[in-house]
């Protein structure tokens, strides 16, 4: 009887579960926040670019909160085309309780937001199947 590789196996289920979890909380959050999230007219007062092996743009809005206190943000949810520009209008959505968790509306789940749900999700069968007797 073969015996269990268990190195092999944390090696490969430990960064797939972490990916795994990551990626839902992300798309819970999306979905949380298109659900049940206020709307307010925002602008892009900028857009912050990331360069490296997956390069993304990440706007900065600035909206007024339910207190009428102006909040600035920059989106959690990069973009790989820059999609918004400076002085852009925008509708967001935010949670009452925390106005930093905010969502651009029309800035729905991604195609990369799925695939790596599915990545961290095959790593993880992988590891099974592989690695366990």
């Amino acid at each position: 009887m073969e015996g269990i590789d268990i190195v092999g196996f944390i090696l490969v289920a430990v960064p797939s579960m972490i990916i795994t979890l990551v990626s839902l909380y992300r798309v819970r959050q999306k979905f949380r926040l298109q659900r049940t999230g206020v709307t307010a007219a925002g602008t892009v007062i900028w857009i912050d670019y990331e360069a490296g092996k997956s390069p993304a743009f990440y706007p900065v809005i600035r909206f007024q909160n339910a207190q009428q206190e102006l909040i600035t943000v920059r989106s959690s949810f990069g973009i790989t085309t820059d999609r918004y520009k400076e002085g852009d209008e925008v509708t967001v959505r935010f949670d009452l309780s925390d106005s930093n968790s905010v969502s651009i509306d029309g800035q729905g789940l991604s195609f990369g937001d799925w695939m790596l749900v599915v990545f961290g999700i095959s790593g993880l069968v992988y590891a099974v199947w592989k690695y366990l007797p």
